[in-house]
């Protein structure tokens, strides 16, 4: 009787592991259209409304920042959602279960989402770094064209 107990509370578990593993997964995406929309709309501001260099400067350091802050949260919830997968595997074992632990070979292969995210965090903090040191120089009154 015992032991039924603890194979539900096991079944219940994993239920509970699978759940966060998709809210983890529901948070990545979240988190990276938040980046997208932010980065977006900093850029028409910078770009259409703002006349001096200096607000741009500093609108420009304050996006770069905000990218970085999202890429760090944005591995955070990678982090969670890979520690979580993998307690999920040793769950499914004892449970003889194996949804997690052979999805690797039922899924396509390809490059790994997270490749491709790094790879458009790392273009809009490269763009706001870029726009932060045009301005900059502007600032300090040597004068380059900049948008």
């Amino acid at each position: 009787m015992n032991s039924e107990k603890k194979a539900g509370n096991r079944e219940l578990e994993y239920d509970k592991v699978l759940s966060y593993i998709f809210h983890m997964y529901d948070t990545r995406h979240k988190i990276f259209s938040f980046a997208v929309s932010i980065n977006t709309i900093l850029l028409a501001v910078v770009f259409q409304y703002i006349e001096a260099n200096l607000a741009k400067l500093l609108l420009s350091i304050l996006a770069g920042t905000i990218t970085t802050a999202l890429y760090l949260m944005n591995i955070r919830a990678s982090h969670y959602r890979a520690h979580l997968e993998n307690y999920a595997k040793e769950v499914e074992q004892t449970l003889g279960f194996s949804a997690l632990t052979t999805v690797d070979s039922r899924m396509p292969k390809g490059v790994d989402s997270t490749k491709y995210l790094f790879f458009v965090y790392f273009l809009m903090s490269c763009l706001w770094g870029i726009l932060s040191m045009g301005y900059f120089i502007n600032v300090i009154g040597i004068e380059i064209s900049m948008p």
